[in-house]
């Protein structure tokens, strides 16, 4: 690198370079001077050499490393999940209340063919009970899902959200069919 390439410094240039690490430095730099006096003397990097030699030193394991980690993971997913349901909760409880009201369904149960309807009559859902089988989800997915996972265990396959709102989901082609009965 040609020295035309550093710009003169408050007016202490003297056109010396000194070497660093294979980088040019101009030696009229007062900071840069006692850097490089520093790393050709051993002070610098010295410190780190005797610390890894050094027996007293308490190196951290693995699973130590991995707790770290996810109490790193658990704040900060805290953190971004309260940004995020602050500015995406909203839209999203008021788009999937709206579709509840609307469809009886959200796009994804529309695609597979189903309903969420009333357990007790069939027919479509109350707007109350279209906001109480949303804000029913906290529970459910609260003591680690298990109001989810209960879908797979209920008879009527409802989860604890669809039994605080008194719904069911069920097959769009079973309403259609019962409604034409009577």
């Amino acid at each position: 690198m040609a020295m035309s390439n550093f710009p003169a410094p408050r007016g202490l240039w003297r056109g010396a370079v000194a070497d660093v690490r294979g980088y040019k430095i101009p030696a009229g730099w007062p900071a840069c001077e006692r850097r490089v006096r520093a790393f050709r003397s051993g002070r610098i990097g010295r410190a780190n050499r005797e610390m890894v030699m050094n027996d007293s030193v308490v190196y951290v394991g693995f699973w130590s490393r991995v707790g770290a980690t996810l109490i790193d993971s658990f704040l900060l997913i805290l953190v971004t999940g309260i940004i995020l349901y602050v500015t995406y909760g909203a839209f999203h409880a008021i788009a999937v209340i709206a579709f509840w009201c609307r469809y009886s369904a959200t796009p994804g149960k529309m695609a597979i063919s189903v309903v969420v309807v009333d357990a007790r009559t069939g027919a479509k859902m109350s707007v109350l009970q279209c906001i109480l089988r949303y804000l029913a989800y906290i529970p459910a997915v609260l003591p680690l899902g298990l109001g989810i996972i209960w879908v797979g265990i209920d008879k009527r396959k409802q989860g604890w959200h669809d039994k605080l709102a008194n719904t069911v989901v069920v097959r769009k082609e079973t309403i259609a069919a019962t409604s034409d009965d009577h």
